[in-house]
């Protein structure tokens, strides 16, 4: 496959792409809050952070 075929292939998906999934925004994940107490570190916005990735906490422990 030429180089300008494939660029236009590209164009063409592009231009195919409905405008509601052509979002500009980005998914963030909050920083992670440590608290270390003696030899043990906890998390502090833990349940934040899984709240807002839609999964079970047993999943990460």
């Amino acid at each position: 496959m030429d180089l300008n075929n494939y660029d236009d292939l590209i164009d063409k998906a592009y231009e195919n792409i409905p405008e509601n999934v052509k979002k500009l925004s980005r998914f963030e994940i909050p920083k992670v809050q440590i608290r270390n107490e003696a030899k043990n570190t906890y998390i502090t916005n833990f349940n934040r952070i899984i709240n807002i990735l839609n999964r079970d906490r047993k999943h990460f422990i």
